[in-house]
């Protein structure tokens, strides 16, 4: 599994906050986690930090519904689906923590929800550079 924060592409003062748009690109490979009692597979990227205001503040970058075992290679260049907002103008020199999860939504049992790994990185003042993350493989 490989995530890399590719580009800041914006950052700036939005309706009293900040706004950040972030591109990705992934690579990662959840067909492991495919078998007979798979109905989907729900999985996401999401930043944490901490706000001034808010002081546990998590928001989805990415999110994808695998339905078919077909479909659980994901792979992409320069993806930028939801932007990082904060109502407390709080991103700016912010230390973010990037993680990669899952829920596994059986035909038959209860919902699990999995976290592989999670990575920092000091939020820019201004701009940023590629940054690559590998997560551990975390199969159950």
């Amino acid at each position: 599994k490989t995530m890399q924060v590719h580009n800041l592409r914006k950052l700036a003062r939005f309706r009293h906050g900040d706004r950040a748009v972030l591109t990705l690109n992934l690579d990662i490979d959840i067909s492991p986690l495919w078998n007979w009692n798979v109905k989907q597979i729900f999985v996401f990227v999401a930043a944490d930090y901490r706000g001034s205001v808010n002081r546990r503040n998590s928001v989805v970058l990415f999110d994808q519904i695998i339905e078919r075992s077909e479909d659980t290679h994901i792979q992409g260049k320069d993806i930028v689906k939801y932007p990082l907002y904060d109502e407390d103008e709080d991103l700016r020199n912010m230390d973010i923590q990037l993680k990669f999860g899952y829920d596994i939504h059986p035909i038959f049992g209860p919902l699990s929800v999995f976290v592989t790994g999670r990575h920092g990185f000091p939020f820019p003042e201004k701009e940023m550079g590629a940054t690559n993350y590998t997560f551990p493989t975390v199969y159950t």
